[in-house]
């Protein structure tokens, strides 16, 4: 008998995206504390700014735990985004970001800073009828398991791995192998995502399958979902 694949999906752009552009969200909390700041200047900085520290990992050796690598990593990139939009002329400057950052990082582990697809939970329920194993897969930190719990979701997936507690982001292997570990080391892993580096290129280098989600070209996780389980019809 063949063995049942693991399915293993990212989570942010992939079973959710955010409910609100990052800058209307960031302008509404930055006025709290003096600042006045027009949203579509911050959108731009946090582009910017993504474009260059986005592409640096946390230091998870330097910090006693891969939460705290997390927070660090993100307050450094809101400081960045608020620096950046403080040289905009229209931009009036309040408190510094640092003496109110938790506010923006704990916004974002409210499931309604957050848009559930419509297309994930029809999409994990024909998995779960299939009695395939699913997991979580994603660059995220303790925040990701709040927003799930939110949408009342959690206790589908068997698994969830996040950066933070493999001390690794995708699209590194050892993010993959410990996923996979976690997961009672399945032979056959399927990963499910939208970024072709982070969720193809790196599951393929560490012996996943990699399945891409397009919505825009019409590939959501339902057409994926038909696909995986055609076989077995």
């Amino acid at each position: 008998m063949t063995q049942q694949p693991h399915v293993f999906f990212d989570a942010a752009d992939t079973l959710f995206r955010l409910s609100q552009p990052v800058g209307d969200a960031y302008a509404a909390i930055a006025s709290s504390h003096n600042w006045s700041v027009d949203p579509t200047v911050l959108n731009r900085a946090f582009i910017d700014t993504w474009k260059t520290h986005g592409a640096i990992h946390p230091n998870y050796l330097a910090c006693p735990s891969g939460e705290h690598a997390e927070y660090l990593w993100w307050q450094t990139l809101a400081a960045r985004i608020f620096e950046r939009a403080a040289e905009h002329p229209s931009t009036q400057v309040g408190e510094p970001v640092n003496k109110w950052f938790d506010q923006l990082f704990d916004h974002y582990a409210n499931a309604s800073a957050w848009h559930l697809f419509c297309d994930t939970i029809p999409a994990l329920n024909r998995l779960q009828e299939a009695e395939i194993p699913i997991h979580v897969l994603s660059n995220f930190d303790h925040r990701l398991e709040h927003i799930l719990r939110g949408f009342g979701i959690i206790d589908r997936f068997a698994t969830i791995t996040t950066s933070s507690v493999a001390r690794a982001r995708k699209p590194e292997r050892a993010s993959f192998d410990f996923a996979r570990t976690a997961a009672g080391s399945p032979r056959h892993c399927i990963h499910i995502g939208d970024d072709p580096i982070n969720d193809r290129s790196g599951a393929l280098g560490a012996g996943f399958d990699a399945i891409l989600v397009d919505r825009q070209s019409g590939i959501d996780l339902m057409t994926i979902t038909d696909e995986l389980l055609l076989p077995a019809r």
